[in-house]
């Protein structure tokens, strides 16, 4: 077996493992059918092997390409698997047939052991159009229990009517997918609370250089460790900017910093970074002590001309973290009031307004936009989803990513619904489109 130097596969499978061709990449389901796609080692022929449980009687399907669907009730649950016609057989897989908001981009099932060794749920989506007008979204496999390690990336060519697999990024967590002077990149960590690292395709997504390490981690769940999320990377002047955090959960701690590099330089040499610190311990906690710290920051421009960290801090509030040298820890941090502050959100800024998506407490059930003119006083505009009855214990719409599109706002949703595990282990990560009122 040679080896590679490349970040991606096509499909990723772990050494220990078989070599699992045909490979389902992708799963969508809707109320009444399943969509599927698989990887077939060049074959044509196949047969999809469909079981609904708690039936005896398999229904069989012969496919000539790599893309099927079959029907379903919704509701129920099925088992599955592509066999070729050389008699090999795909892992079996599990879907439930359920009404989703938006477009599926991908499912997992909660109990579908397919990336085990990285999770269960899906996360962190990110989104991006790239200068070729293709859609792309990645996102991450994530379970506490788990290695956390995986992302996978899709592609739509029709303005994210329809998507299909695109490629694996082993190692990769929290990653967020931009595209600089043509090229398109990854930053990400290699599993929670470990390396930030980055990587390059020069294809669009197809193939992938191996990444380079920018700042090492803890890479253990206890552990103070490198934490990001799928936030934004913002072009400052002549700089690009993103935020990280120094932290974990279990110790209930947390630090912001800000990556950075001159947008001339050559991205995959890591002296040519450059990173704050991290803010002074206590800077966040003295607002409030029972709050970790703030995480998961947008960087964005005040209307002061200033650079600012706006970050997830707590219900109805965010901590501003002013940036004012790319070469020192951050010492000056206020808390403002903001109606989406209690979960990761997403800002933009267009036509001299700044759009927030995120959820409104309580929960995670209503995914709303607000806008503001100073990132201070906001208001409310539109909601992308909303289930206001629905159990918040169960549902979630949550941790978006969206983009301007002319008139459109585009957004990838972290969504648990339709049989998830609760509202926070989301079984799909879909595709929403909302017109600018």
């Amino acid at each position: 077996m040679r080896l590679s130097s490349k970040w991606n596969y096509n499909p990723y499978i772990p050494y220990h493992l078989d070599s699992d061709i045909p490979y389902i990449c992708r799963i969508a389901p809707s109320a009444d059918k399943v969509e599927l796609e698989w990887i077939n080692g060049n074959f044509n022929g196949a047969v999809l092997n469909v079981h609904k449980l708690g039936q005896e009687k398999i229904a069989q399907y012969a496919q000539n390409g790599y893309k099927a669907s079959f029907p379903a009730d919704e509701g129920a649950e099925y088992e599955f698997f592509i066999q070729l016609s050389n008699g090999k057989k795909s892992k079996s897989r599990l879907v439930k047939a359920a009404n989703f908001e938006g477009v599926v981009v991908n499912y997992l099932h909660p109990q579908d052991t397919a990336y085990e060794f990285s999770g269960r749920y899906l996360g962190s989506p990110s989104l991006i159009k790239l200068s070729n007008g293709t859609l792309l979204v990645s996102m991450d496999v994530f379970a506490g229990s788990q290695s956390q390690n995986f992302t996978t990336v899709f592609k739509s060519e029709d303005s994210g009517k329809t998507w299909s697999y695109l490629t694996d990024l082993f190692p990769c967590f929290w990653g967020t997918l931009f595209e600089h002077k043509g090229v398109l990149y990854m930053i990400g960590a290699s599993t929670e609370y470990g390396d930030i690292i980055i990587g390059k395709s020069e294809n669009f997504g197809v193939d992938w250089q191996s990444p380079i390490t920018l700042m090492r981690g803890a890479g253990n769940v206890g552990h103070l460790g490198c934490h990001k999320a799928a936030v934004n990377v913002l072009d400052y002047e002549g700089r690009l900017y993103i935020s990280v955090e120094w932290g974990c959960w279990r110790q209930k701690k947390f630090l912001n910093g800000v990556l950075s590099i001159d947008s001339n330089y050559n991205l995959m040499v890591t002296e040519n970074w450059n990173f704050t610190g991290f803010t002074p311990a206590g800077l966040a906690a003295n607002h409030n002590p029972e709050i970790a710290g703030a995480i998961e920051g947008c960087m964005v421009k005040g209307r002061d001309g200033k650079l600012y960290n706006f970050a997830r801090y707590s219900e109805g509030k965010a901590l501003m973290v002013e940036i004012d040298n790319y070469d020192c820890p951050p010492t000056n941090a206020k808390v403002v009031d903001f109606p989406l502050g209690h979960v990761k959100f997403d800002i933009k800024f267009k036509d001299g307004i700044y759009y927030a998506m995120g959820n409104e407490a309580p929960g995670r059930t209503k995914l709303a936009l607000y806008t503001s003119e100073n990132l201070q006083d906001w208001s409310f505009k539109e909601y992308i989803v909303a289930k206001e009855e629905a159990d918040i214990k169960l549902i979630g719409f949550q941790y978006p990513t969206f983009i301007f599109d002319q008139n459109y706002i585009m957004s990838a949703v972290r969504t648990a619904d339709g049989g998830a595990a609760n509202f926070h282990d989301s079984n799909a990560i879909t595709f929403h489109k909302t017109i600018i009122k």
